[in-house]
């Protein structure tokens, strides 16, 4: 079902359908598209802007790096911040409280008869969204290729490359230097905290994933991705929601992601990403943890030159459960460089393909669904949909559902979608088996205007092929 975004002002919403080789067609609404030369780029917590880091094409050896500030509702730009000492922006790393932002950069040049040197300009900080500095490192060891805030925002860690060996470097706020980890070979280019801000796992030039005590700077593990013939150099690394797993993900020839425990380093699934050819990838976890993405470049996969992929894993089992082959810029100058979910609970996820910027959703649900106690453990033995709370609501609220054990079902489809005025989808907030309980999913509407909406519960029996045993409507009021 085609989707259709309202209040988004002058938004022009695509509708960009692919056939994949797996499962079933795709559906990909693009909800804003940019022209901009993206390497990096995360959403701020609320899920209201976008900060994405690159250079231009025009000034090789990417000196002039570029570092832009959007508003996801409508896609405006805010800021733009340029520095011709800084390079490439490599990685981005926003703070919990949305005020401050750090960034890692440089950039290596290879002169035609000279070889290749590195610039060495490193990690800054900035204000948010004025683009103000407020504290800089210009000569860290080399290139920072990967940055990351601890969760309580007391460390900054970067991963270095080039003139170096690839150390993890640890910093307090304001950059001074607290210890140096050994890294991995000639570049680290992922560092990420746990949520809990215990551990570092970090990934590298040579196919590694380590993680470290952040406590000590000891080395608790090493596991190993593999070599450039399978996808495994300069591997990145993403943590799942819940602390418990990590992805991996390198370039090479036959590229796959990993997945690991984290408690004892057990592999848990390998999946395939391109075989016969090479490339690289970036990858994430949806903000539930229920699925990863990956964001894909590779060459000559039938017969094409350059192309990009988005590809869609349930992590519970590895199944693929999304593909969407990107043909803008292919074949010359396709490939997607990186994806980015939206963790405020719309569906909503950004990548960078050739010299674009895309704004997207996707049917699947990358939401939070908490699970508030068992049935019996409030009034209602029946199905229930709450009055979201708070209502009127700017821009986040909370809306609760119950799902009874009746007739021993043990378990349903569960859908709760928002619509506006005019009976059109907004979003789909829930779509999905649950188990008898009481739920609750956040929904924020940063992205729509002032005005009523509705929610709607309905619940299908699994066993008899999802018929429809419940239905119920709400209304619910946005003011901004």
């Amino acid at each position: 079902m085609k989707k259709t975004f309202k209040n988004l002002g002058y938004i022009i919403i695509y509708l960009l359908t692919i056939t994949s080789i797996y499962s079933q067609p795709i559906t990909v609404n693009l909800i804003w598209e940019k022209v901009a030369n993206v390497g990096s780029m995360e959403f701020t917590s609320n899920g209201q802007h976008l900060i994405t880091g690159g250079g231009t094409n025009s000034c090789y050896p990417y000196t002039c790096g570029q570092i832009k500030i959007w508003r996801v509702a409508d896609s405006t730009l805010l800021n733009t911040i340029t520095n011709f000492q800084i390079g490439y922006t490599n990685d981005i790393s926003i703070a919990n409280s949305n005020q401050i932002f750090v960034t890692g950069n440089g950039s290596v040049y290879c002169a035609p008869k000279g070889g290749c040197s590195a610039d060495r300009p490193g990690q800054f900080k900035w204000n948010f969204p004025d683009g103000a500095l407020q504290a800089s490192l210009l000569n860290p060891g080399g290139i920072v290729q990967s940055i990351d805030y601890s969760p309580d925002n007391t460390l900054i860690a970067t991963g270095t490359a080039f003139n170096n060996t690839g150390e993890i470097r640890i910093y307090d706020p304001q950059f001074n230097l607290i210890r140096i980890l050994t890294g991995h070979d000639l570049e680290t280019s992922s560092v990420e905290f746990t949520p809990d801000g215990q551990k570092l796992i970090s990934g590298g030039h040579d196919g590694k994933v380590k993680i470290w005590n952040v406590s000590d700077g000891s080395l608790i593990r090493t596991l190993d991705h593999g070599t450039y013939t399978n996808g495994g150099w300069d591997v990145q690394v993403d943590i799942s929601p819940d602390g418990q797993l990590i992805a991996s993900a390198g370039k090479g020839y036959n590229m796959t992601v990993k997945i690991w425990r984290i408690s004892d380093g057990q592999l848990l699934h390998t999946l395939p990403v391109v075989t016969g050819t090479y490339g690289y990838n970036s990858i994430q976890f949806s903000p539930n943890g229920i699925y990863i993405a990956s964001g894909i470049t590779s060459y000559g996969l039938g017969g094409l030159g350059w192309h990009g992929t988005l590809k869609f894993w349930r992590v519970s089992d590895g199944a693929l459960v999304r593909e969407y082959i990107d043909t803008i810029g292919s074949p010359s100058g396709g490939g997607v460089r990186t994806i980015a979910f939206s963790p405020s609970g719309n569906n909503f996820f950004a990548y960078s393909i050739y010299n674009r910027l895309r704004l997207a959703t996707t049917d699947l649900n990358l939401v939070t669904i908490t699970s508030t106690g068992s049935i019996g453990s409030n009034n209602h033995d029946k199905f229930f949909l709450h009055q979201n709370f708070p209502n009127p609501f700017n821009p986040t609220t909370k809306i609760k559902f119950d799902i009874p054990n009746d007739a021993g079902l043990q378990t349903k489809d569960v859908r709760l979608v928002i619509y506006n005025t005019s009976g059109e989808v907004i979003s789909t907030l829930v779509n999905r088996r649950l188990s008898p309980g009481n739920y609750e999913v956040e929904f924020n509407g940063s992205n729509l205007s002032s005005g009523i909406y509705f929610y709607k519960l309905e619940v299908g029996n699994v066993s008899t092929g999802s018929v429809k045993v419940h239905s119920e409507v709400k209304r619910m009021i946005l003011i901004k």
